[in-house]
């Protein structure tokens, strides 16, 4: 907490105030009102809401730039006190405020982009890299949390927790605020099979890659259009071959 105290201000505080970390340090006593490494509700209860044939639906609940899962506690709270399993992603790609690693050490935001002084169109070519990291990372998660549903792992086996036979995998939402909708909506337009909703909540559109972005359009309007390449490594740096293509990002779509 007080890492993403710190981190918080020196990404969104105007300049006096971005080392008070301490003005946030009231969140270390907030409390929520949730059991940690609780056992799924059977059926019956009346907590199990929405179970269907003893199955839990599941949700991916994807963060905005510079938040992380923990920021979003309340929306994904509220959606798991009626009856879904809830997997929050913190993302690797730097959009994060800060990621905990398994060593305890912090990957932390880059806000260098914000600094940059390129045209506003290549910092979004660059946004839409990341948005290939974090659709990949979106739906390994998910993969994972479907592999649940046939065999436990030694962490919630220890706990006494078993998801096994008590997911109900075709009813998967995609979730996510900002960058999280964006996201959310990429990987639900690149993996139908696995996704049957989709909640966007200010989806950040323009770093939406091109193959997402089509759907949403008449095919007519992609005449000359060339996809940009499906890059995840967004920290190498573009060749120009990127910036050359003409992107759907780059067509008038409204007339």
């Amino acid at each position: 907490a007080t890492v993403v105290c710190a981190e918080l201000m020196k990404a969104g505080a105007p300049g006096p105030l971005k080392t008070f970390d301490w003005m946030l340090h009231n969140w270390r006593f907030t409390t929520l009102g949730a059991k940690r490494n609780a056992l799924p509700a059977a059926a019956s209860s009346s907590l199990s809401g929405g179970v269907r044939d003893g199955r839990f639906p599941l949700a991916m609940f994807s963060h905005g730039l510079s938040g992380n899962s923990a920021i979003y506690s309340y929306q994904a709270l509220n959606v798991a006190a009626n009856g879904t399993v809830v997997c929050m992603i913190d993302y690797t790609d730097r959009s994060a405020i800060a990621v905990r690693r398994r060593d305890s050490s912090h990957l932390l935001y880059d806000s260098s982009l914000f600094a940059s002084e390129e045209a506003a169109e290549e910092k979004d070519r660059k946004r839409r890299r990341q948005t290939e990291h974090r659709v990949e990372e979106c739906l390994a998660a998910l993969e994972a949390l479907r592999e649940l549903n046939r065999q436990d792992i030694p962490d919630l086996d220890s706990l006494g927790v078993s998801f096994i036979d008590r997911l109900d995998v075709s009813d998967t939402t995609m979730m996510g605020h900002s960058f999280g909708g964006c996201t959310a909506l990429a990987a639900a337009i690149r993996r139908p099979d696995l996704v049957s909703k989709v909640v966007a909540h200010e989806p950040a559109m323009v770093w939406l890659p091109d193959d997402a972005s089509k759907t949403f359009f008449p095919t007519e309007k992609e005449e000359g259009v060339e996809e940009e390449e499906k890059k995840n490594d967004f920290e190498e740096e573009d060749d120009g071959e990127n910036s050359r293509r003409k992107s759907i990002h780059d067509v008038n779509m409204l007339f």
